[in-house]
């Protein structure tokens, strides 16, 4: 399951996806801090992966943590870049 968070300043992919899309990730010592000030150390990033979206295929840099209760997380850069209009009231872009 993917969502859009308009909070998220990064684009966040699970371990679970990338196994799954058997992807090969960059390590990194990276870690992301999250609204609730938890932070959690990433296992790995990928940049320019190319992401449908619909009919639109976009290239997403991607940080990537073990434990993520969704597959993929796009962020506001990523929807700022793709001119995308979140209607709250509907919930669609």
């Amino acid at each position: 399951m993917a969502l859009f968070d308009s909070g998220a300043i990064k684009n966040v992919m699970s371990h679970k996806m990338v196994k799954k899309l058997q992807f090969r990730m960059q390590t990194t010592n990276r870690s992301i801090k999250f609204a609730s000030c938890v932070s959690e150390k990433c296992v790995g990033i990928f940049d320019e992966v190319p992401i449908s979206l619909g009919e639109l295929k976009v290239p997403m840099d991607f940080l990537v943590l073990e434990e993520n209760p969704y597959d993929i997380l796009i962020g506001s850069p990523t929807m700022i870049q793709l001119r995308a209009r979140p209607d709250y009231y509907r919930m669609v872009l």
